[in-house]
């Protein structure tokens, strides 16, 4: 069974653009993450894992996550 990220994502329109991470599009994913009041981000980008935690949104591997949902 195929799933598609359009089925199940949550089109959000940021409000604030930020400047935290040193990569813009890192940038562009917490602004996402904050409009759409996400509880984590799952990513293998080292810049985005180096902050672990961005206004109360968790920053963690795919590993991480996995292990934590399977728990």
């Amino acid at each position: 069974m195929a799933v598609w990220l359009g089925d199940v994502a949550e089109w959000v329109r940021p409000a604030r653009l930020l400047s935290v991470a040193e990569e813009e599009a890192d940038n562009r994913i917490l602004e996402c993450a904050i409009a759409g009041r996400a509880e984590v981000i799952v990513t293998g980008d080292k810049g985005l894992l180096r902050l672990g935690t961005f206004e109360g949104t968790r920053i963690v591997t795919l590993k991480e996550y996995l292990s934590k949902v399977n728990e």
